[in-house]
């Protein structure tokens, strides 16, 4: 039974017909009643606010010894002088036997909702009242990110609400999916693909009542949705981890890293999730600088502020003046002159706990010697003009 925060009810029943009933909903909540013998009928009042639109329901529920509801009736929502609102009656609109009505009013003020049974049908009810111009967060067309290490906080803010998440998944890894909630919510955990279809995975189980782990048949991007049954709903917290509790990591902050971009090409990569750093090597030549800028993918979930963290050497030491963020708009850009052979190695990020996809690339403008080891240099030396020059890599002359 949800809790008594969101339901309020008064035992026994009241005898709750008519304008003078006792019987009282607040929007957001629910309450608890019974149609205690045939043809019987009750009144709920609820406070309403003029060009709001309101979903008011009537769910079968069971109470203690009583039998649910089986065949539910809205017989009609009522002003303060008694006077029925023009179609505000449903019988079935809900699911199953249940009934639904959404209605706005002219005028703010108290308003009764007339519930009943089906012909002879009598048993416990609930009727939940909620205002549909809540906003909502995540929807079909404006969904969330799930990525892992990253909670969201959401809020199935009506009866029938549904939230939704694009989450990547990789095959051959296993994850948990986990939802916190309020104890009147009742998670129910559905993962489909990008066209809405049902996900075919390699194995789902059931780890409580609020969690499950799974694999998925093929790498990709799918959408994860929440909601809750009937007339339980309120606030959760859902997260995203590997099953057996090691991250799902592909490219450590490290130099064992053997993710390598060839010069000249592009690499593309994804920041997992918060305070991820990816190490990607590059093969150099001594004395030749390289231009390196780090920049988003188009298209979904992109990192939208990528950061250069730094270069490094291949003994994991950083190259002093090699961070960069946001040198040239959202793009991150950096430069170097290796001083020796060998594999170096970019570190990229997002900014703060900014994930996505991004792209990586780097240009070898040559070598970067001030004066050659020929007689084309330029360096002049005279008895009234000494030179000053750097010996930029090693071998240099």
């Amino acid at each position: 039974m949800p809790s008594d925060q969101a339901y309020s009810t008064n035992v026994p029943f009241p005898d709750a017909d008519g304008i003078e009933t006792i019987a009282t909903v607040l929007t957001g909540q629910g309450y608890f009643g019974a149609i205690d013998f045939p043809y019987d009928y009750d009144w709920i009042s609820t406070y309403l606010i003029a060009g709001r639109v309101y979903q008011i329901d009537l769910f079968g529920e069971a109470h203690n010894d009583l039998l649910a509801l089986s065949d539910t009736v809205l017989r009609g929502v009522y002003d303060n002088a008694g006077q029925v609102l023009f179609d505000s009656s449903d019988d079935d609109g809900g699911e199953g036997r249940n009934s639904r009505l959404s209605l706005q009013v002219d005028d703010d003020g108290y308003y009764f909702i007339e519930v009943s049974g089906f012909a002879s049908v009598a048993g416990g009810y609930t009727v939940p009242v909620n205002d549909l111009t809540v906003q909502d967060e995540f929807t079909a067309s404006q969904r969330g990110y799930l990525s892992e290490g990253r909670p969201v906080e959401g809020e199935l803010s009506y009866v029938g609400d549904v939230d939704y998440f694009d989450v990547y998944l990789d095959v051959g890894q296993r994850y948990a999916i986990t939802i916190d909630g309020h104890s009147s919510l009742i998670p129910q955990l559905r993962l489909s693909d990008r066209d809405g279809n049902l996900t075919s995975v390699v194995t789902q189980t059931q780890i409580g009542d609020d969690a499950f782990e799974l694999e998925v048949v093929d790498s990709g991007l799918y959408t994860f949705e929440v909601s809750s049954p009937d007339a339980h709903y309120g606030d959760y917290t859902v997260s995203l981890s590997v099953a057996d509790g090691e991250s799902s990591d592909t490219i450590p902050a490290n130099n064992t890293s053997q993710s390598v971009i060839n010069r000249g090409n592009v690499f593309q990569g994804k920041i997992d999730f918060a305070t991820d750093i990816d190490w990607i090597g590059l093969e150099t030549r001594a004395g030749h600088r390289y231009d390196v800028v780090l920049s988003a993918i188009d298209g979904d979930w992109s990192l939208s502020d990528p950061v250069i963290q730094g270069i490094y050497t291949s003994n994991g030491d950083l190259i002093e003046g090699t961070y960069n963020d946001d040198s040239d708009g959202a793009q991150s850009k950096s430069s170097f002159v290796a001083t020796e052979s060998g594999r170096y190695f970019i570190a990229a990020s997002g900014f703060m706990n900014d994930t996505g996809y991004y792209q990586l690339s780097v240009d070898d403008l040559g070598l970067d010697d001030d004066y050659s080891a020929d007689i084309q240099t330029s360096a002049r030396v005279t008895r009234f003009l000494p030179v000053e020059g750097d010996i930029n890599f090693q071998g240099d002359q």
